[in-house]
């Protein structure tokens, strides 16, 4: 048996269940009811693409061997910030006990 004869038998079978579920939908209902926002599809992208939109103006006030930390205007708080950033050429492993500490201190 071929995949697109397998894949006619399997069309033949969903579709009286399909058309099923058609039939009993809603029709005051539209398709935009059931579009889920930009947050709901990938929240973590979207909450790191407003951390520049939160935090202006960065200015850096010192640098160790792990990380760099600026002073940023937090647009949310009305106020200015110290933030930490890890330095890119360390590995995974240490971003977790860089968000750990992140998170003791905050």
């Amino acid at each position: 048996m071929t995949s697109s004869h397998s894949r006619r038998k399997a069309l033949q079978r969903i579709k009286p269940i399909v058309d099923e579920l058609f039939d009993q939908a809603d029709p005051s209902q539209t398709y935009g009811d059931y579009l889920e926002s930009d947050d709901d599809i990938c929240p973590l992208y979207c909450s790191i693409s407003r951390i520049q939109q939160r935090y202006q103006d960065p200015e850096l006030i010192g640098r160790g061997g792990m990380k760099e930390v600026y002073r940023v205007y937090d647009a949310r708080a009305v106020r200015h910030v110290a933030m930490a950033k890890p330095l890119p050429e360390f590995s995974n492993d240490y971003f977790d006990a860089f968000l750990r500490e992140a998170h003791l201190t905050a």
